[in-house]
């Protein structure tokens, strides 16, 4: 049978535990807006690199394709980070709740 501190404690791992569920829920929400904005960005980007491409000389043109074409790669290099990283949060939020659930069955 459990005591009173038992309680107390498995109480505060509760409230702790909710608090970085929170957190972690909010993270993941950030990264979507993060993904949504940036790639709003992207698109404007090449959207205005093509304008300027139609009134440039060719070597003009030449680098404002090589110039997009880094900003894609490097957008996608972070998008694959955030990715990781979001898919790591996911994990940790899924350990943190079967942990509680495990504490809770005592």
């Amino acid at each position: 049978m459990a005591t009173d501190g038992n309680i107390l404690n498995y109480t505060h791992e509760y409230y702790l535990s909710l608090f970085i569920n929170t957190f972690f829920l909010w993270q993941l929400q950030e990264f979507q807006v993060t993904k949504e904005s940036g790639q709003s960005l992207i698109h404007a980007a090449h959207t205005w690199g093509e304008k300027a491409q139609s009134g440039s000389s060719p070597e003009g043109r030449e680098t404002i394709k090589t110039e997009l074409s880094q900003l894609q790669a490097d957008w996608e290099k972070y998008l694959a980070t955030i990715t990781e990283t979001k898919s790591s949060l996911q994990l940790c939020l899924l350990q943190v709740g079967s942990s509680m659930i495990c504490k809770c069955s005592y």
